[in-house]
């Protein structure tokens, strides 16, 4: 019990306590080096109960309140050179996650250190950290499917589809996780599969206009090598997922153009002009000749 006459024992604790619980689920969860960073606040609490005890004690013999004073003095200065210390730890993010890993290394800090990594294109250096996170918590979807996108960053699509497909399993529902499978069956030309995949994330949440113009761009890319039915699977899929992507309704119908099909290639006109309004781009098509390159 605090004995009466001493609020700031109750103050001090009481300001300890609740302000430690929001962050108590992260030391249970075993990250003590990020839990660090929280504990600011919460020590005023126990600075508020050593200050006002001190205080107590020199009041009652002057003599340990000149010790308490040197004693004070030298804590202070140790504290200093503590801080001065710490601060060189969060110069930047990497001295920090690299400081971390050092104190306890953690897969969660490992991704930390690899998304900043990938951020400055050293892409060498984010696998060896993200492969020490899957080691760590191979259960855990985020890191598996950050290393597919790190993959697919490196032009490694058949292991960026190993990845995926692992977070996958772990993560059926996640669509986040259904764009990397998608991205990864598009690195492998699988086109069915991946526009299967990318459906399946728009149906889980995803935005489909974002999607939109990569499908479109990689239209773009198989049309340029005359894969012209391929590309025109693309398109198609494009304008359906951003009916307002003027450049998707262009190659739509330049492509059926340069395969023939005026009919169709008109009714893609009629359409892409409803959903767009007339753009200058389709003035491309309204007379005679043949269209230009696609966009």
């Amino acid at each position: 019990m605090v004995r009466p006459g001493r609020p700031w024992l109750l103050a001090g604790w009481a300001w300890f306590v609740i302000t430690l619980l929001p962050n108590s689920g992260i030391v249970q969860a075993g990250r003590q080096a990020l839990a660090d960073r929280f504990t600011e606040l919460p020590m005023i609490g126990i600075v508020i109960i050593v200050v006002w005890a001190v205080s107590e004690c020199a009041r009652k013999d002057p003599g340990r309140g000149k010790v308490a004073i040197v004693v004070a003095g030298l804590v202070i200065c140790a504290f200093a050179a503590l801080t001065i210390r710490q601060i060189g730890f969060w110069k930047d993010s990497e001295s920090l996650f690299l400081h971390a890993i050092s104190v306890e290394d953690s897969a969660y800090i490992r991704d930390n250190l690899a998304t900043h990594l990938i951020q400055q294109g050293r892409l060498n250096e984010a696998e060896t950290d993200l492969l020490a996170a899957v080691r760590m918590e191979p259960g855990e979807y985020p890191h598996h499917n950050n290393l597919a996108v790190l993959y697919g960053k490196m032009g490694r699509p058949q292991q960026a589809l190993e990845q995926a497909k692992i977070a996958s399993g772990l993560a059926p529902d996640n669509y986040s996780v259904a764009e990397t499978l998608a991205l990864a069956y598009l690195g492998l030309g699988d086109y069915p599969a991946a526009l299967g995949s990318f459906d399946r994330a728009v149906r889980l949440g995803s935005d489909s206009t974002t999607l939109a113009p990569l499908i479109n761009d990689t239209g773009v890319s198989l049309a340029k090598q005359g894969r012209v039915r391929e590309a025109e699977v693309l398109f198609r899929k494009a304008v359906a997922y951003d009916p307002q992507l003027v450049d998707a309704h262009y190659n739509l119908v330049h492509d059926l153009a340069a395969m023939g099909d005026q009919d169709a290639a008109k009714g893609a006109l009629r359409q892409a002009i409803q959903a767009t309004g007339p753009k200058p781009e389709y003035q491309d098509f309204m007379g005679p000749g043949t269209a230009p390159a696609s966009h």
